[in-house]
This record gives structure tokens, C-alpha cells and sequence, in this order.
């Protein structure tokens, strides 16, 4: 019989009867390849097993794939979903709209069904032990916005995932896990969910399995894991230079972070950067440049324009931060880092990286810790950075020495940090509510070189209680003696911090004032505008300043006596006789 479609009787556990399906139908499936590889005699039935299926969802989903969405509920929709990941499908299931998760989503979303609670809870319980699930959170974010709320009541099923990435494994339900502790941060900072301090610190908690809020917190800002990282390629935009400023820049905003790149060029020196926030020195290379800056180029000609010369640029720079959009609402937190790079193509069409490192990125000197952004209670610094173009004669010997700016390519990878947005999230409130001795728990429990970041960040962030927040980090920082020393403020926005939080300018001064120089302590005292403050002050610092100098001689003197006990313990040990 030609022209009659061949069929498959699949038979069930117990008593249930057998289906019939259609083979157009099996070969959807991966899970029915080997019957299917088999010799079909015409006119006959093949028959197969099935045991981890009901008969009820396989009449659900062993249909064309066009009906499987139409024909799901609310009450079967997680089961089916389970029951075809385990058939293993072989039609496109991505995230886009005509996939069979996209119309899915749809569904989903349209009717409401991860407003029962029991739903939702059964979708976030299942992802971890189903790839197709997984794919369908991570893929969808109006996915992820319904499950926020089930989540943050209970984050146990993060456990897992969290281990498996610090482990340094990678997969379906990792992604998910990450998307959705990404939901929830996001959730906070917009304002859509509100969660105390004691829900948050559950969260970290429960999500990481560690022991404690603290200890929790200690952990996902040490490992460089459970991060969400997106890549992207852009042309170097150029606009028409002005009078004040011939950068070569393009904005990218995509409502989280905000990025830009420019070009500086070699024809005119960099002046002194003029500041937005505050006055900073004029770049290192591949330095990290915080607060915000504007960088003014004044050469001759206008500056640089689409048809400059790569050859005549001197530097690159890419800067990011939080989108404007975010950083001015004060629930709002988040954590980010950068690499990139600038290419041009040579006349056969491959890309020439336009620096010495293939790849620019930043780490902390001799910490190995990768620098990182933060934004927290309104305040998000610029990472900005600076890298030298190479010299004309290269650029000529690699075949890109007639590129234009026109011609250039900038690469973006930024990384974002969701369990640490969640930290983030927990120490605002801290600040918020004054929890001071918490605050300094934190900085302790946190690898130093990590702690010391955000003591930078700390100190030009025109935050909340910013002076105490401080203080107390930087108490926290040296609960176990000094560890060295702290550039305590960019003087700029030390004056601007001292007027608005005069009150707690005392608890500042004697923790990190002997760190300030002569001059910066002026500034402290220049800004109170008040001669009884001053005098008052000037002799409080120089009573911290000389039992600072006191403890640290003492220290010393234990340590050399330390030394010398150790000595005499070893000399005596040499001259002891054993016996024969």
C-alpha cells in the first residue's frame, strides 16, 4: 500500500491500553529513532514499550507539534513539558516566538497560570532535572517575572545550582538559576517586590547553603561564578564633533547598564580630565578610573572625526555603569565587570585587535581579583579604561594602517554578578537601618582584596551615611590589625560627603583620619565652616593619630619579641642532649 502513512502501537505499564500514533508523529521524538531506523514492512505495525509515561500524557503530547501547546492546561502543562523532555525532541525549541516554548510562554502568560502558587512551585521545582523547563525560565524573562515571588519564599532549589557552578559545571539548569536569581535582584531594584532584611538574608542563605547571611555573602563575592555574561559587537559611531569635545563615541543603553567607547588622538595631548562628579588625575593606562569623568580633547581641527586616521589615535577607552534609568532610584543594586576590545579588518576581510592584549580586562594589582562595578542606593560609578593604541608602524605592518574610524569594531563582554546583586541588596538594607556592627561583619568576612574594592567604591559614592558606611567597613576590613594603608577619599568629594553628614563626621575621623594628609584633613575641616568643630576635631585627630602611631609601635615591638622567643625556642631545642 503506498501513500498510507506507517503506524506505531506504543504499549503501557499495567492495564492500560495501547495508543496508536502516526510515524510523522514518532519522528518528532529522538526517543523512537531506533524503532524508526528499523525496516518497516509495509502494511504492519511496529510495536514499542513505554514505561515512564502515563497513556493520558502521551495522548497529550504525541501529537503534531503545532497542537501541543493549544491542547495544555494549567493542571498538565508542567507535566507534559517533563514527559517531552524526556521523548527528547528533535524540532527547534528555543526562545522565539514560534517555537514550541515560545507559544508555550504564551499560554502561560496570557492565562495567569503562575499566579497559583502551586504552579509556579511546581515549574521552579522541576527545572533542575529538566533540561526543557530550564530552557523555557532562562529563555523567557516574562517567565522568570512570574516566579520571582515563589522563589524568594523559598531559594532552596538555587542550592544545587549554585554548587554545580562553583564546582565549574555549566548547563541547562545553571542558566535558569541564574536568570531567576538575576529576576529577583531585578524585581527589588525596580521597586516590583519588596523583601526585609531577614527575607534577603534567607535568600543567600538558603541559595548557597552556607551557614549564615555573612558567611553567605563572603562566598559569592569570592568566586567568579553564577555570573550572566553578554557579548556584543558594535560599530564605533561618530558624531559631529563639537568645539569642547572630539571623542569618537558610541552609547549603548540597554535599561541596565549604559556603555560607551572613544578614541583619543595623537595630535594633541590629554589635557586635565574635566570632572562631572569630581576632579580626578588623567589616566594610566588600563586603569580604572572612578567617579564619572568627561574627557575633553581639544585638537586641532575639530577632534576626531569618521574619516580619522587610525594611525593618528593614541588611546581607546570604553567606559560602563548603570543606566541612568536605574541609578537614581535608591532600591536600586547591582554588580558588573568588563572586557573588551577594538578591531579593524585588514584587506582580507580578518579582524586586527587594535592593542597589545587580544582581550582588555582589569584585575586588582597583585590580588588577582577581577574589578568589578557596583551600584548601590542611587550611586553608580564609571568603570572606565584606557588602553594605548598600537604604534602607526604596526598598524601598518598588520594591514590596517589606511583604517578609518569609520572602519572600527568595538567588542563588549559585561558580566553581571546576580547572587552578589542579592549581597548588594542585603547590605543596603543594613546601611539603611543602621545595623553598623553587621556592616563591619561584612567587610571581615570578605576576602581583603574584594573588601578593599569596594572600600574604593565606598569612598566615591555620594551614598547614604556614606562617612559611617565608611568607617565601619573600614573597621571591619582591619578587625585583625592594620593591613595597610587606604587612600581614605578623593578630597572633592570628601568635602561634599563631610557637609552632608556633618553628624557623623567624628565616628569617620577616628577610624580612617590618620589616614588623611595634612591637606585632605584642611579640606574635612574647611568644609564644616565652623571654628568649634574645627578645633575641637583637629584635637581629636591628633590624639588618633598619635595612639595610632602608639598601637603600631607596640605591634611592632610584639612582633620583634614574637621573633626573638622563637629564636631562643629553636637554640634550645639544638643544645638538647638525647640519650643512647
Amino acid at each position: 500500500m503506498t501513500g498510507v502513512e506507517r503506524e506505531i502501537t506504543l504499549r503501557f505499564g499495567g492495564e492500560q491500553p495501547p495508543l496508536v500514533i502516526k510515524e510523522s508523529v514518532a519522528k518528532q521524538y529522538r526517543y523512537f529513532t531506533q524503532v524508526l531506523s528499523g525496516a518497516f514492512r509495509e502494511g504492519q505495525q511496529q510495536e514499542m514499550r513505554i514505561d515512564s509515561i502515563d497513556r493520558s500524557v502521551a495522548l497529550e503530547v504525541l501529537q503534531p507539534d503545532g497542537d501541543i501547546a493549544p491542547a495544555m492546561t494549567k493542571d498538565n502543562f508542567v507535566r507534559d513539558l517533563v514527559a517531552i523532555d524526556y521523548l527528547q525532541p528533535l524540532w527547534v525549541t528555543d526562545g522565539n516566538a514560534r517555537s514550541l516554548l515560545g507559544q508555550i510562554k504564551r499560554r502561560v502568560v496570557a492565562a495567569g497560570w503562575l499566579a497559583d502558587s502551586s504552579v509556579a512551585r511546581a515549574l521552579l521545582d522541576s527545572f533542575g532535572s529538566c533540561p526543557l523547563i530550564a530552557r523555557l525560565i532562562h529563555g523567557f524573562k516574562d517567565i522568570q517575572a512570574r516566579l520571582v515571588a515563589a522563589l524568594m519564599a523559598d531559594p532552596s532549589v538555587l542550592r544545587e545550582q549554585w554548587k554545580a557552578s562553583v564546582k565549574g559545571q555549566e548547563g541547562e539548569a545553571i542558566k535558569a538559576a541564574i536568570a531567576l536569581t538575576e529576576a529577583v535582584g531585578d524585581a527589588i531594584s525596580a521597586g516590583n517586590m519588596s523583601a526585609s532584611k531577614e527575607q534577603l538574608g534567607l535568600f543567600l542563605q538558603i541559595g548557597t547553603g552556607a551557614s549564615s547571611a555573612t558567611e553567605a555573602i563572603a562566598r559569592v563575592k569570592q568566586h567568579e561564578v553564577f555570573v550572566s555574561t553578554s557579548t556584543s559587537q558594535h560599530a564605533l559611531a561618530v558624531p559631529q564633533p563639537t568645539p569642547s569635545a572630539g571623542n569618537v563615541w558610541f552609547p549603548l543603553d540597554d535599561g541596565r547598564l549604559a556603555v560607551g567607547a572613544y578614541g583619543i588622538p595623537r595630535i594633541a595631548p590629554i589635557p586635565p580630565l574635566a570632572p562631572i562628579a569630581a576632579g580626578v588625575a588623567a589616566p594610566a593606562r588600563n586603569r580604572v578610573i572612578d567617579p564619572p569623568v568627561e574627557i575633553r580633547v581639544e585638537a586641532p581641527g575639530g577632534g576626531v572625526t569618521a574619516t580619522t586616521n587610525v594611525t593618528d589615535i593614541k588611546d581607546w577607552g570604553v567606559f560602563v555603569r548603570l543606566s541612568s534609568r536605574l541609578c537614581t532610584e535608591g532600591g536600586t543594586a547591582a554588580c558588573f565587570s568588563l572586557d573588551w576590545s577594538v578591531e579593524a579588518s585588514n584587506a582580507q576581510g580578518s579582524p586586527v585587535p587594535l592593542h597589545a592584549a587580544p582581550t582588555v580586562s582589569r584585575e586588582c594589582v597583585k590580588d588577582e581579583v577581577k574589578y568589578f562595578g557596583v551600584a548601590l542606593l542611587g550611586a553608580s560609578p564609571f568603570l572606565c579604561y584606557v588602553e594605548p593604541n598600537l604604534p602607526a608602524d604596526t598598524l601598518r605592518e598588520k594591514g590596517v594602517g589606511d583604517a578609518r574610524c569609520s572602519d572600527v569594531k568595538v567588542n563588549l563582554a559585561i558580566t553581571t554578578y546576580p547572587m552578589r546583586v542579592m549581597a548588594l541588596h542585603y547590605l543596603r538594607k543594613c546601611i539603611k537601618d543602621s545595623h553598623w556592627d553587621e556592616v563591619a561583619t561584612i567587610a571581615s568576612s570578605l576576602d581583603r582584596a574584594v573588601a578593599m574594592v569596594l572600600m574604593a567604591h565606598w569612598s566615591r559614592m555620594p551614598v547614604r551615611r556614606q562617612l559611617l558606611l565608611m568607617a565601619h567597613w573600614w573597621k571591619g576590613i582591619n578587625v585583625n590589625g592594620p593591613t595597610g594603608g587606604f587612600n581614605a577619599a578623593d578630597a572633592a568629594l570628601l568635602g561634599n560627603a563631610v557637609r552632608r553628614h556633618m553628624a557623623d563626621v567624628p565616628a569617620f575621623l577616628r577610624t580612617l583620619g590618620h589616614l588623611l594628609s595634612h591637606e585632605d584633613r584642611n579640606k574635612v575641616f574647611d568644609a564644616l565652616d565652623c571654628h568649634l568643630w574645627r578645633a575641637a576635631l583637629s584635637s581629636l585627630m591628633d590624639t588618633v593619630s598619635t595612639q595610632q602611631k602608639e598601637i603600631e609601635s607596640l605591634s611592632s615591638q610584639v612582633a620583634t619579641l614574637k621573633l626573638q622567643l622563637d629564636e631562643c625556642r629553636g637554640s634550645s631545642s639544638d643544645k638538647r642532649v638525647t640519650p643512647n
